[in-house]
């Protein structure tokens, strides 16, 4: 597993997350099984509050990711479980109201 922890200066409404996926196929790069998504105010103690489906697209890049509603927090995680011997992520996106 791989976790990547986005940080606000204040709590702001959150409206959606996405990650960019490279999923190579060659040498160990897959998509991840799964990308769960986990909020907090305190930075140490998260909830989860989304699973990224993520597509079985054959190409090599693209975005997954899921809207949400009535959630607020200072921090984000995004949790990754590879599929191969490497995840690639090329970017996340949260998005605010």
């Amino acid at each position: 597993m791989s976790a990547i922890i986005k940080h606000s200066h204040e709590k702001t409404d959150i409206s959606g997350v996405r990650a960019h996926i490279c999923n190579g196929g060659t040498a160990g790069i897959l998509a991840p099984k799964n990308a769960k998504v986990f909020v907090s105010d305190d930075g140490v103690t998260f909830k989860q509050v989304a699973t990224i489906k993520i597509a079985e697209d054959p190409s090599e890049i693209y975005w997954s990711g899921t809207e949400l509603s009535g959630v607020s927090a200072r921090y984000v995680k995004f949790q990754f479980e590879c599929n191969g011997l490497f995840c690639f992520i090329n970017e996340l996106e949260v998005y605010s109201k």
